[in-house]
């Protein structure tokens, strides 16, 4: 990425402990164990560091680089469609400013674009046609769309928020990332040295694209959609590492001993944390839980934020189906498993269907409303822990209504057997 190797290496190892430094035992958790679910879209970065070294290997005139470039975007864009906005767009700027600034590269710029091009294609081709064939589940593309205002808005609002939750150190080195990566690539694009800088350059592009990208599309509708901007929030730390490390250039021995000095504060401080008390699941839940466990209730269902606390909260051994708000099976991020075992309890066992209808997201809110409407009125409604459980005995019209709603095909999710 511009640097010596034994520059790259250090300061690549420095980069990642201080994404994970910012973050450490943060009382909100860890946000660098985020990065690693398939969510949160983390991924990205993982492919453009690659992608980004072998488009500078393939300006260099190596024509191997752009077979694996080619084949590790169309795997990319298989995988995350974000690929298209924070590798392949910000690749297709760069390669412009090169052949605007160096005539002699024009004709390798042009096929670095094509290729890159053809392998978004034929990744975004790959993902709908097994989506079509059934064979891995084709999930909504977006959510639910905004204006760009609106979008920004949201972002704006929920900031405060958002640094509270991954910590205001890891918001401000991101900014301050950001903008020596634009400053640094403002200067480059000015002097037309963009290839000497291509690799700060395409990381400044990228970074602006994941900062950027959901609040133009108009996806960043709700706070934990901040997930899509993930990205954004580690690969700013790559551009003050990259910084760093030219100014060091000349003292690159510096980076040694700093980036294992980094490590044992990590360790230790990750030791330190060891001792203190576990997270511990809210003992509403539990009593929750074990309410329903008495009644007995053979299928629980529950709202999104409810559903996993409720089946932790009986050692897993509840079938919680989660819902919707308005009462449909809600699949995403869910097992959807225990709606089928609970249904299968209850058409045997024919004691209760129990719909926990509290929102611990919105308490003023509740699902009753939407609730009611799919399953009509209860036979019962009681408290537990404050919340209110709505009851529904077996009955064999009952069970034939639940299974309906629970094996109807959605939008974005088809139903397996034995639905």
């Amino acid at each position: 990425m511009g640097l010596e190797s034994a520059q790259a290496w250090a300061a690549a190892a420095l980069a990642v402990l201080l994404i994970c430094l910012v973050d450490s035992g943060h009382e909100h958790g860890a946000l660098d164990y985020m990065l690693f679910l398939p969510g949160s879209h983390a991924g990205v970065v993982l492919v453009a560091l690659p992608c980004f070294v072998l488009v500078q290997r393939a300006l260099a005139g190596a024509s191997r680089a752009i077979i694996l470039l080619f084949a590790l975007t169309v795997l990319s864009m298989f995988s995350d469609f974000l690929t298209l906005v924070q590798i392949v767009a910000p690749v297709a700027a760069a390669m412009a400013l090169i052949g605007w600034e160096l005539p002699q590269l024009r004709r390798r710029a042009a096929v670095i674009v094509l290729a890159m091009s053809a392998a978004t294609l034929m990744g975004a081709g790959l993902y709908f046609a097994l989506g079509r064939s059934g064979i891995v589940e084709e999930g909504p593309l977006t959510s639910q769309l905004m204006s760009m205002l609106d979008a920004a808005k949201t972002y704006v609002t929920t900031l405060p928020q958002l640094a509270a939750a991954i910590g205001a150190l890891r918001v401000s080195c991101a900014f301050a990332g950001l903008a020596i990566g634009l400053a640094l690539s403002l200067r480059a694009i000015l002097a037309r040295r963009t290839a000497e800088t291509l690799p700060v350059i395409l990381l400044s592009l990228s970074a602006s694209a994941g900062f950027l990208g959901p609040i133009i599309v108009g996806t960043y509708s709700d706070p934990a959609l901040f997930r899509q901007q993930l990205p954004y929030y580690t690969m700013t730390f790559i551009i003050l590492v990259w910084a760093l490390a030219r100014i060091l250039r000349g003292r690159a021995w510096l980076l040694a001993p700093a980036t294992a000095a980094l490590g044992l504060l990590l360790v230790t401080q990750d030791v330190a944390l060891a001792w203190k008390k576990p997270f511990v699941l809210n003992p509403s839940f539990v009593r929750l839980a074990d309410g329903l466990e008495q009644l007995p209730a053979d299928l629980t269902l529950a709202l999104y934020w409810e559903a996993k606390p409720i089946y932790l909260g009986s050692r897993r051994r509840m079938m919680v189906c989660q819902l919707a708000g308005d009462g449909n099976v809600y699949n995403w991020i869910a097992n959807y498993g225990l709606c089928l075992e609970g249904l299968k309890r209850w058409s045997a066992g024919h004691h209760w269907l129990a719909i926990d209808t509290s929102s611990s997201e919105n308490p003023a809110e509740s699902g009753l409303q939407g609730l009611m409407a799919q399953y009509g009125l209860p036979d019962r409604q009681i408290d537990i822990e404050g919340r209110r459980i709505m009851l529904y005995a077996w009955s064999a019209k009952r069970e034939a209504r639940v299974r309906d709603i629970i094996c109807r095909d959605g939008d974005a999710f088809r139903r397996a057997p034995p639905c």
